[in-house]
């Protein structure tokens, strides 16, 4: 049988989206029988309060972070094991407690609990279960990151950034975000690599932001994938090559990043690193536009006037260059608002007014009927 002491946690060191991400074998136990002298196996929700109960810091910090992230009742009383038994669409969310989450953070933090230590800074930082404190927050990530915690490292380096709880300081943070990056935490990794492109703390290096760009982007971040498409693109950092360009926006793409949506859509249109492909284009572009991208609901306006790529419909050009003019800024505004003008005096009164109630209404992702 399993005591207090032969709790283990694979991933104690690591943040939420770094467990949720990497697990497959988050919580381990000793089982007699099985054929490793560890294995992963289910933790009971009545053994995990009571290891906690006994004082043991990781059990608390297991504790706390269900109360955090998913009220233990739904999770029909078993601590996760998988990225599965955390969907949403598997296990429905319950009701968070954050100030019994933090009274468990607490407790195993006091212990020295590095990962406990971060996540009551993140609740200080966020004011959930305790008063917002931001200063407070920087002393307990200051704890963990001073443990060698890769977390506590990276959101001291957000503070220090930010200036919250501390004086802001770009060199203290891209410091901090170092450490943690070289113990292979990708939001550090992210971050450095802004730091560098930005200059911010460090010399702008557009090379040396590629290549933790390139780290980062393993992880799966679409705005890091999305990035590498624009400087493969325009040969910032890296040799200009538009079919690496292409690469990284599809993957950015596919995981419904607007930005790279259309920047795909455009790669297409042009014919660069991709066949041209003016229906590949128009697809690309619709999915940006549904999103709110202004810019892919301006081309996908003049497809549609043009009738590149889909069948020609004055109507559907005047509702998309409209919408862009609605969310477009500066000169990018006077120059749809031009064009949706034009369009429309070739489209009847009844349409036209058609189109800018729908547009007054019309939210990202917004479903309306095929036909006006």
């Amino acid at each position: 049988m399993t005591d207090g002491t032969d709790l283990r946690i694979t991933l104690k060191e690591h943040d939420a989206s770094l467990v949720l991400s990497k697990a497959r074998s988050d919580l381990v136990a000793r089982e007699p029988d099985g054929p490793a002298p560890f294995r992963p196996v289910p933790l009971s929700r009545s053994r995990a309060r009571q290891l906690a109960e006994q004082g043991n810091p990781e059990a608390q910090w297991v504790v706390g972070y269900i109360y955090r992230s998913v009220c233990m009742y739904s999770l029909g009383g078993y601590v996760p094991t998988s990225i599965e038994d955390w969907d949403e669409d598997i296990v429905p969310e319950g009701p968070r407690d954050y100030t019994e989450a933090v009274r468990w953070f607490r407790r195993a933090a006091d212990q020295g609990h590095a990962g406990a230590q971060s996540f009551l800074g993140d609740a200080y930082s966020r004011g959930e279960g305790v008063n917002e404190d931001c200063a407070e927050a920087v002393r307990w990530y200051r704890k963990a990151a001073g443990q060698g915690n890769p977390v506590g490292q990276c959101r001291l380096g957000d503070m220090y950034e930010s200036g919250e709880g501390v004086s802001k300081d770009y060199a203290e943070a891209v410091c901090w975000y170092r450490k943690a990056a070289d113990q292979g935490h990708p939001t550090a990794q992210m971050k450095l690599a802004n730091m560098y492109y930005q200059g911010h703390g460090v010399p702008r290096d557009y090379s040396e932001a590629a290549q933790r760009y390139r780290k980062a982007a393993g992880w799966g971040y679409s705005n890091v994938q999305a990035q590498l498409g624009y400087m493969y693109r325009i040969g910032q950092g890296v040799p200009q090559d538009y079919t690496e360009a292409a690469r990284w926006y599809r993957m950015a793409a596919q995981q419904e990043n607007g930005s790279a949506r259309y920047a795909l859509g455009y790669m297409y249109f042009m014919g660069q690193g991709v066949p041209q492909d003016y229906a590949e284009a128009a697809r690309w572009y619709r999915k940006a536009a549904e999103q709110g991208e202004a810019d892919a609901q301006f081309n996908l306006g003049l497809m549609y006037q043009e009738g590149q790529g889909l069948q020609q419909d004055s109507v559907e050009a005047y509702l998309w260059v409209s919408l862009a003019a609605s969310r477009a800024i500066g000169d990018d505004r006077r120059r749809y608002s031009d064009e949706a003008a034009l369009i429309g005096a070739g489209i009847a009164s009844a349409q036209v007014a058609e189109v800018q109630r729908l547009v007054s209404a019309w939210k990202p992702n917004w479903a309306r009927a095929s036909s006006i």
